[in-house]
């Protein structure tokens, strides 16, 4: 399923889309800013699906599994 829409006037592309996720959306923009020809990138591209940041958790002795995730999907 295509998750975003392109248009190419000139040397100008202007892509928008909804559906997309963050990771995707950056590389969407730099492939098609890199493309040869394309001088501006018009980015009309809503980020719909945010992804959870990444959390770091220093494991100790006497710690489960269960309670680290209540900890941190909390």
């Amino acid at each position: 399923m295509k998750s975003y829409d392109l248009n190419v006037e000139g040397n100008t592309a202007t892509v928008s889309g909804k559906r997309i996720r963050k990771k995707n959306y950056e590389e969407v923009v730099l492939v098609i800013g890199n493309t040869e020809g394309i001088v501006s990138v018009d980015d009309r591209i809503t980020v719909v699906i945010e992804e959870l940041e990444a959390q770091f958790y220093t494991v100790v002795k006497g710690d489960y599994l269960s309670e680290i995730a209540k900890k941190t999907l909390s």
